[in-house]
């Protein structure tokens, strides 16, 4: 247990260091203008199983990408 509670309190310390929700930076201007981007839908492969499974990772083949691997959990 002590070793644990001292893995645990490494943790929170390490997460406390900054605080995500605090304005570090109010009022200053970005020096990079962000460029509009675009997407189109080329392909929509649906699951034909009746469980829902969620994608966990899809992978394209390096030449040409015309070929698919995808990995799901239950």
């Amino acid at each position: 247990m002590e070793t644990l509670s001292n893995a645990a309190e490494k943790c929170i310390k390490a997460n406390n260091i900054i605080d995500i929700f605090e304005e570090y930076f109010e009022g200053e201007k970005s020096e990079h203008h962000v460029e509009k981007l675009n997407t189109k839908t080329l392909s929509l492969f649906k699951d034909e199983k009746d469980i829902k499974r969620g994608v966990s990772k899809i992978a394209w083949h390096p030449e040409g990408c015309s070929k698919l691997a995808v990995s799901y959990a239950i």
